[in-house]
């Protein structure tokens, strides 16, 4: 039994190996961002990566071409004391979209929980539609009830001047706070943060201080590690007691025959 345990637990610490460092340093803040090809998703993440450039384009991510998609994989990208996993973006060629969450599940198992789910959006083509709903749902579907209370949205292409005053005084937000409310029939105010190529300073600072402090966990990202850890130990201290017992018998015998040879 221990053996075989022993097995396991390597095998799933290989299985993890990618989140490890997550995984044992609690304060660093695992975020996970998603949105639609073109909507400025690996803007965003490149700017919280430090890239101060005109365009956001010197970043660790490529920005998206002609509403191609050029996050083709999972990236892991730390900044500071933030982990982002940037995920291929919605409605690729292939419709490969559940197939991406299947793998951003396998990437995050064993990290120990994330912090935020980060959907990025584009706000000039804004509607709370069937699809934008649907994603949502699938969302929560793969992380779990939590999900809408560890939601952040991300409304890009609201930069100074015209954007910023109409997004303002139409009250954009609120509009999709109440919507996001309403579809998962939640008391809840998701953060919406506006965000545009010439205002990100103060809206990075304002996303960040949003982000949840602490982590949660959902089934499918959750690895059996710590259990079999538990498992091992129990049986570790099973090893011991019966260890104990032996070596008690045994210097019975030994008395016993030490008696018998003195006769």
């Amino acid at each position: 039994q221990f053996s075989n345990l022993q097995s396991q637990i390597l095998t799933e610490e290989k299985s993890i190996e990618g989140m490890k460092l997550e995984r044992n340093d609690k304060s660093k803040k695992i975020i996970v961002c998603v949105g639609k090809t073109g909507h400025g998703k690996s803007t965003v993440v490149n700017r919280l990566a430090g890239d101060i450039s005109l365009m956001a384009k010197n970043g660790p991510c490529k920005t998206s071409i002609s509403g191609k998609s050029c996050t083709q994989s999972l990236q892991k990208i730390r900044c500071g004391n933030l982990c982002v996993i940037d995920c291929p973006g919605w409605a690729d060629s292939g419709g490969a979209d559940r197939e991406h969450s299947n793998n951003l599940c396998a990437f995050l198992k064993g990290c120990g929980g994330i912090n935020a789910i980060v959907l990025i959006r584009n706000a000039t083509q804004y509607r709370f539609d069937a699809d934008f709903q649907q994603k949502l749902k699938h969302l929560a579907d793969i992380f779990g009830d939590k999900f809408w209370n560890n939601l952040v949205i991300v409304l890009t292409h609201v930069d100074k001047g015209m954007a910023e005053a109409m997004f303002v005084e139409g009250k954009k937000a609120e509009e999709m706070q109440k919507e996001i409310a309403q579809l998962c029939g939640k008391n809840i105010t998701v953060p919406v943060i506006p965000f545009g190529l010439d205002n990100y300073k103060d809206k990075m600072s304002e996303f960040k201080s949003k982000i949840p402090k602490n982590r949660y966990i959902c089934d499918k990202i959750k690895s059996p590690i710590d259990m079999l850890r538990e498992e091992k130990k129990q049986v570790i201290i099973r090893q011991k007691k019966i260890k104990t017992r032996i070596d008690g018998m045994n210097g019975k015998i030994t008395a016993i025959q030490n008696e018998i040879n003195s006769l």
